[in-house]
This record gives C-alpha cells, sequence and structure tokens, in this order.
C-alpha cells in the first residue's frame, strides 16, 4: 500500500527523468477494492506525473470502470 505519496511521486519522477516513457502503478497499491480507491492519492499523482505518463493496472473490472469513468480508456 501507499503510505508516503510524495515519495512514491519523487521516485517516479527520478525514473521519468532517467528516460522512462511511463510509470505503471498497481492499482491494488493505492486500493484493495474500487470501492475503497483513494481518489485523493490518484489525482496527486495524476496532478504530479501527468495523465499521459502515468499508467495504473487495475486487477478488477470494477477498478477497472472507476480509472476509464474518471480518466478515460487511454
Amino acid at each position: 500500500f501507499v503510505e508516503d505519496t510524495d515519495l512514491l511521486i519523487r521516485k517516479a519522477e527520478r525514473c521519468l527523468n532517467a528516460g522512462a516513457d511511463m510509470i505503471m502503478i498497481d492499482a491494488d497499491g493505492v486500493c484493495e477494492y474500487f470501492n475503497s480507491l483513494r481518489a485523493d492519492i490518484i489525482s496527486k499523482i495524476v496532478g504530479r506525473l501527468g495523465l499521459e505518463r502515468t499508467m495504473f493496472e487495475a486487477s478488477t473490472p470494477g477498478t477497472s470502470e472507476w480509472f476509464v469513468e474518471r480518466y478515460g480508456p487511454r
């Protein structure tokens, strides 16, 4: 689980600055079930890294639907 969002973002920024094209984050690390999604954490990550450089892996259909509804299919 994400305990320090700023640390996660700083690590991701270092990877992007080193040449990574995209950062993939396991949505299970942000939440366990789609009804417990931490929208504040997800919004902060997307806000700092950019939607075009961030991908969340969703392990359940409900979580996938939540992300598509809020951020689109891409």
